[in-house]
């Protein structure tokens, strides 16, 4: 009930003429968004296993305003899954919410609620109008969030963020970012800390740097903090208490995207590194992805894209043993996909994939799967 009482509230706000708010050298309150609504189909390989279901995947409701000649702000509410608070279907996350001071295009600063940069995709990742894919590579797809670690791969929140560009010959521009945020060790409702609150004295620092021309793109970024998700180790190397709290984390990536004519590449690199400082311990993580894409009659993009994951957990089984037990999980997902722009604010898409996924948890046990979908996404 709650939700439904904010929702109202937010809409009765938009509807509110902009002109009864507006002081000197601000401009009116825009309010836009952006949905994407799918009906996929997905099928067990070994065991026949289908389900489909038509779902609104993704819903962007954002608001922004200019509160002067040299700062604006911006709000972004997203909901996935069909979001229904009375059915416990999806969720609703104020995104961002902040405000952002451009003294020239060397220097822009924000502060509040922000997407931070990392790789290419991470700070578009839902914007759906603007992408080809139904579900977007792994890591990316915030739909899954509920039950995949998306944060362990990418940062999703930071508070501070510094960065610009600037010519440095030719059509090339040299791209920078800096931000500061939460540590990932932020409180639930079962936690003794309110909820929302840095449980930890840590915090997330991260960069971007990279390279960009008209028809290329390269970038580095790298981030670093403190998790304390694996304190379940100490009873499995018989450590003592907070021995595994605020373990080092540190997140490398690099993203490669080329245009030629009507065809394009992207791609993108993830590690996960964690110092554990445990010689019989591997938490590690990667994830890399690459999609080619080409356009025809500057409406019709197909694509072909291959994302892979993997995730290990390797450590003594009993404790202090030199026998190991091993956890791995591996998802190697080819895909093909099209879609089609049908006027400025409306996109068909459509998309293929089969993969597999394989673990290794008391033997290596291989899941087939493929999927099929069929989505609209709308720009408002």
């Amino acid at each position: 009930m709650p939700t439904r009482i904010l929702i109202i509230f937010l809409l009765t706000l938009t509807a509110l003429p902009a002109a009864s708010f507006a002081q000197d050298g601000e401009s009116d309150l825009d309010v836009f968004g952006y949905f994407q609504a799918s009906l996929y189909k997905q099928r067990d390989i070994e065991t026949g296993t289908k389900h489909n279901t038509f779902t609104l995947q993704q819903l962007n409701l954002l608001l922004q305003k200019g509160l002067s000649q040299r700062w604006s702000s911006f709000v972004n509410f997203e909901f996935t899954n069909s979001y229904s608070s009375f059915d416990n279907w999806g969720s609703f996350s104020l995104e961002e919410a902040w405000v952002r001071y451009r003294q020239s295009r060397y220097f822009r600063l924000k502060l509040g609620l922000l997407i931070p940069r990392f790789n290419n995709l991470n700070i578009i990742k839902n914007r759906t109008p603007l992408l080809p894919y139904i579900i977007r590579p792994l890591v990316y797809e915030t739909s899954l969030q509920e039950s995949f670690p998306i944060e362990e791969f990418v940062p999703e929140q930071a508070f501070v963020q510094i960065g610009g560009s600037a010519p440095v010959g030719g059509e090339f521009k040299f791209d920078y970012a800096a931000y500061w945020g939460n540590s990932p060790n932020i409180s639930t409702g079962d936690s003794p800390f309110n909820p929302g609150i840095d449980s930890t004295g840590t915090f997330l620092f991260g960069i971007r740097l990279g390279v960009r021309h008209p028809n290329f793109k390269l970038g580095f970024s790298s981030t670093s903090d403190k998790t304390n998700q694996f304190v379940v180790l100490e009873e499995v190397f018989d450590r003592p208490p907070g021995s595994f709290e605020e373990i080092p984390r540190y997140r490398t990536g690099m993203d490669l995207s080329i245009e030629w004519r009507n065809l394009e590449f992207w791609s993108e690199v993830i590690g996960v590194f964690y110092d554990e400082d445990e010689p019989n311990l591997d938490i590690d993580k990667n994830f890399f992805y690459m999609t080619l894409a080409y356009t025809f009659w500057d409406k019709l993009l197909v694509y072909v894209s291959y994302w892979e994951l993997n995730s290990n957990l390797t450590y003594p089984d009993p404790p202090g043993s030199t026998d190991f037990r091993i956890a791995e999980l591996t998802s190697k997902v080819p895909n093909l996909g099209v879609s089609y722009t049908l006027n400025d604010r409306v996109k068909l898409k459509a998309q293929f994939a089969g993969g597999e996924t394989t673990t290794i948890p008391e033997g290596v046990v291989t899941e087939k799967f493929d999927f099929l979908g069929l989505a609209v996404s709308v720009r408002f």
